[in-house]
């Protein structure tokens, strides 16, 4: 399926979802919302994909919400012609949440198979978010990380505090979001905001080279694990443990664990199915 403001690319179980905006830094408007829910939920049930990238085009990840704010800060503009998303703004006001961003970070988050995100720049605002709501992220020492919203005065409405805790602790969020400072790359992975730093001329290919690893491995293994760790948050030690044996106990009856243990006594590498 063809997009207006995404391109979407498979090969070898890898779905690769590049934000195209690159003249507007990959801002969002709200084409490219629409095209992102439409997106994610098609790769969510496609039995093809095993593993989700998300990345921009050109110098950007995504600079957050457009609202021309070079167009407007030089007077080109006028306040009520800055906004291109001004009908999810006069929605807000009336009290309907941005039901949309919301859409997007769910499906990224609760996606049935792992996300990446490639942050190849600057990842701003609810930007930011998408890349937080990928399970994992790799970036370069050109990436660049920043809440936003509080330069405007506003608190973060699209799940940088409810996602940035769980990731750098409660001070260290609290820190980021209230300072509305940059954090670079380099300090980006020290965080742990950032799995692995690449740098920048090799970022694509150190993606593909992870992603591909990853959708080599055990789709069914990789699914539980991801529902392991989500429900963990919300469970005490031993209702995690219970899950998880239980979940072993049906892994052991799937094909792909016969495969697996095939592979290690044949000391040759597992071609696991999905079964």
């Amino acid at each position: 399926m063809r997009y207006e403001t995404i391109k979407v690319s498979q090969a070898k179980g890898v779905a690769n979802v590049t934000l195209n905006r690159p003249d507007r830094r990959n801002a969002y408007n709200m084409q490219m919302l629409y095209d992102l829910v439409s997106a994610l939920g098609q790769l969510s049930v496609d039995d093809k994909v095993r593993v989700v990238v998300l990345t921009g085009a050109g110098v950007a990840f995504c600079s957050g919400a457009d609202f021309r704010y070079r167009e407007l800060k030089s007077g080109k503009v006028k306040l009520e012609e800055a906004e291109e998303l001004r009908p999810v703004i006069d929605g807000i006001h009336r009290g309907k949440p941005l039901s949309e961003v919301t859409d997007i970070l769910m499906a990224l988050h609760y996606m049935p198979k792992p996300t990446i995100a490639s942050v190849n720049g600057d990842a701003v605002g609810a930007g930011f978010d998408f890349a937080l709501a990928c399970n994992m992220r790799i970036g370069s020492p050109k990436a660049r990380f920043m809440v936003g919203f509080t330069r405007i005065g506003l608190p973060p409405d699209t799940g940088t505090a409810w996602f940035l805790p769980k990731i750098v602790g409660p001070a260290k969020a609290m820190e980021i979001i209230m300072t509305a400072d940059f954090v670079s790359g380099e300090e980006a992975h020290r965080l742990g905001i950032l799995n692995r730093l690449a740098p920048a001329a090799k970022l694509e290919a150190e993606t593909k080279e992870f992603a591909a690893r990853i959708a080599e491995g055990p789709p069914i293994a990789h699914r539980i694990t991801k529902m392991l760790i989500d429900n963990g948050e919300r469970q005490d030690i031993r209702a995690a443990l219970t899950e998880a044996m239980g979940f072993v106990h049906m892994g052991i009856s799937s094909r792909d664990h016969q495969e697996g243990v095939s592979a290690f006594a044949e000391k040759r590498k597992p071609v696991f199915k999905d079964k």
